[in-house]
């Protein structure tokens, strides 16, 4: 399926700790937008790490949520309360040219907006991963009360 299905969003999916790589494999068989963002470490050698520790994006249906949430390694479907949260394109986008752009570890020498420079901190390897996820979901509530009408 492709990034223009208007039927397809991004949501937050929990996946057991420290399987990420794994649950991401698994979640590839079922769907085709998985996205794991990861943090390249600085040290040579060393291997990358996910960017928001038991937390991968994955583009589906609000239909795909049963099959999904029975995909191995997956804990939880993107819910927040009894409410299927959507994550705005945006900022799946902003994330992916972050990530993208920091390729190495290198730095980013041109902002693209706001946006990125909200998302921008998550990337600091000295932030502890907790407040990677206070910066993420504070920025998704962000979007998508800009989105709302």
């Amino acid at each position: 399926m492709s990034e223009c299905d208007d039927s397809q969003h991004w949501y937050l999916i929990r996946v057991q700790r420290g399987k990420e790589a794994w649950a991401q494999k698994e979640l590839e068989a079922v769907t085709t937008d998985v996205y794991l963002p990861v943090l390249v470490a600085r040290k040579p050698g060393a291997k990358p790490i996910p960017l928001f520790p038991r937390w991968i994006f994955v583009r589906m249906t609000a239909e795909q949520r049963i099959t999904i949430g029975y995909t191995p390694g997956v804990r939880r479907v993107g819910f927040v309360g009894h409410e299927l949260q959507e994550v705005p394109d945006t900022v799946v986008r902003s994330l992916k040219y972050l990530e993208a752009a920091r390729g190495g570890g290198k730095e980013r020498t041109v902002s693209r907006g706001a946006l990125d420079q909200e998302l921008e901190q998550v990337f600091d390897q000295c932030l502890p991963s907790s407040e990677r996820l206070v910066v993420l979901f504070r920025t998704v509530e962000s979007e998508t009360s800009k989105q709302r009408p």
